[in-house]
């Protein structure tokens, strides 16, 4: 099956969306309202055929804190709820959006400047994926998970 990438737009139907999680399928349902105001961008995954929303997810620009004291922070891009629709999970769709997010983020970084990505896993079985995908743990009691840019950049880089 081949899939796309690409911003959410009216066309994009989300009405059947169900990932399973209440919170992300809100999300999805009400996401257009935040893209179109430019709070976020939402990305969608479709059939290559299709309007159908299978998967998306969201990047917003954030700081995390870091350092000892807690006193200093970076800019950083979060990658928010990220959903693939039940029928489609274990299906390669997740990773293609992961890979869309930190293709976006790439991007980012060489236009306005981020050292971290990171987000916030729905359960530690999605957390999981994560680690295998190369995120490391910002605050494992909180699911959140990081990856910094430069090994983003690398990793392109190393595409081209």
């Amino acid at each position: 099956m081949q899939y796309r990438v690409e911003p959410l737009g009216l066309q994009h139907d989300r009405e059947a969306f169900c990932c399973g999680n209440d919170a992300i399928d809100a999300f999805c349902q009400q996401a257009y309202r935040d893209h179109a105001q430019f709070r976020k961008r939402i990305y969608v995954a479709c059939e290559s055929d299709a309007h159908i929303v299978i998967g998306y997810y969201a990047l917003v620009m954030t700081q995390i804190t870091s350092g000892r004291a807690k006193k200093h922070t970076d800019p950083a891009v979060q990658i928010e709820m990220v959903g693939v629709t039940k029928t489609y999970q274990a299906r390669g769709v997740g990773k293609l959006l992961v890979a869309h997010a930190l293709h976006q983020v790439y991007v980012v970084a060489q236009t306005v400047g981020a050292i971290w990505v990171w987000l916030r896993a729905a359960d530690r079985k999605v957390a999981d994926f994560y680690i295998q995908l190369g995120f490391h743990w910002l605050d494992e009691k909180q699911l959140k998970l990081y990856l910094p840019i430069e090994d983003i950049i690398s990793l392109i880089d190393s595409e081209r």
